[in-house]
C-alpha cells in the first residue's frame, strides 16, 4: 500500500482559517503518493462542518476544471490510479452558511486507496480548524426632521 501525503499550502496550512457567515472559501489540498508503488483508487473525502456548503462547479484538479464530487458532506473525489511520485492539486470553493455556529468548526479529510485485493485502506487523514466570527451589527444613521 502506498502512502499518501497530504497538506493544506493555502488557507489552512497554518491549521486555522478565520471567516464570516456569507464567505466563500477556497480549499486547496495537495496530495502525493511517496511511495514507489501505484496507489489505486485514490479517493478523498471531504467533511466540512455544519452549514458549510460546496459550490457547485468549482473544483480544479492541477487547476483545470473537473467534475463535482459525489456525496453531499462528506464529499467524495475519486482520482483513480497515482503514479509513484505522482503529486495532484484539488480545489474548491464552499459558502460558510447564515446558520453556521460562531467559534471553532472543524473540517476532515480523509484519503483512502485500495490494494491489489481491492481491499480498502486509509492512505493519510488531516483536520483544521474553521473559525467562524460572530456577525457584526451595523447601524446606519439618517438624519430626520
Amino acid at each position: 500500500l502506498s502512502e499518501i501525503e497530504l497538506s493544506y499550502p493555502l488557507n489552512r496550512e497554518i491549521g486555522k482559517v478565520i471567516a464570516r457567515a456569507g464567505n466563500i472559501l477556497i480549499f486547496q489540498m495537495v496530495l502525493e503518493n511517496t511511495e514507489k508503488e501505484l496507489a489505486r483508487n485514490v479517493l478523498i473525502e471531504e467533511t466540512l462542518p455544519a452549514g458549510f456548503k460546496y459550490v457547485s462547479g468549482t473544483t480544479k484538479i492541477d487547476g483545470r476544471l473537473s467534475k463535482d464530487p459525489s456525496g453531499d458532506n462528506p464529499y467524495k473525489w475519486m482520482l483513480g490510479d497515482m503514479e509513484a511520485g505522482r503529486k495532484v492539486i484539488l480545489t474548491y470553493r464552499a459558502k460558510v452558511g447564515r446558520e453556521v455556529k460562531a467559534g471553532e468548526n472543524e473540517c476532515h479529510t480523509k484519503v483512502t486507496q485500495t490494494d491489489s485485493e481491492g481491499v480498502s485502506a486509509l492512505a493519510g487523514s488531516l483536520s483544521s480548524q474553521i473559525t467562524v466570527e460572530k456577525p457584526r451589527l451595523r447601524i446606519k444613521k439618517t438624519a430626520t426632521k
